[in-house]
């Protein structure tokens, strides 16, 4: 078993729950979502071209594929400015548990999107995710539509990003 590995697993959730409430908690202390999202990838991309550029080089700049990268970063930049709007309105574990959509638009989209059929398996794993979902959201308490619509609207946007 690689301990490295699960390490890092470990402290990359960690890393990700930090952010999620961090943004919340800057997004309600009046912090536009904008800027919110631009610090966000500004530090990102600081911190890994310094950590990949020495042993990389000039390579990391490269592509095969720039439109489809930068259709990538696009979605990712929006799902994580929707993703924040979300927080906004909504409580953290709602909002996060909203994402855990992503996967139901991603199997039901997966035919045209990636050219892979149904399976049942899959099927039920993400049927298992969303019933899990719906725990945490506790479907029938008053949450702000809104907040709902954008939640929605960012599991979308995830899941064309995957």
């Amino acid at each position: 078993m690689n301990k490295s590995g699960i390490l890092f697993h470990i402290a990359g959730l960690w890393m990700l729950s930090v952010l999620d409430a961090s943004g919340k908690w800057l997004v309600l202390a009046g912090v536009p979502v904008l800027m919110l999202a631009w610090v966000r990838y500004a530090v990102h991309t600081a911190l890994m071209t310094a950590l990949v550029l020495p042993s990389r080089g000039k390579a990391i700049f490269s592509t095969q594929s720039l439109r489809w990268q930068l259709i990538r970063g696009l979605l990712m930049i929006a799902s994580s400015v929707l993703f924040f709007s979300v927080l906004k309105r909504l409580p953290l574990a709602e909002g996060t548990a909203m994402n855990f959509m992503a996967p139901l638009f991603l199997m039901a989209l997966a035919p045209w999107l990636l050219h892979e059929p149904h399976r049942l398996r899959r099927w039920l794993g993400v049927v298992t995710g969303f019933a899990g979902m719906l725990i945490v959201i506790r479907p029938g308490t008053p949450l702000d539509p809104v907040g709902v619509g954008l939640g929605v609207l960012t599991a979308l946007v995830f899941a064309f990003f995957r």
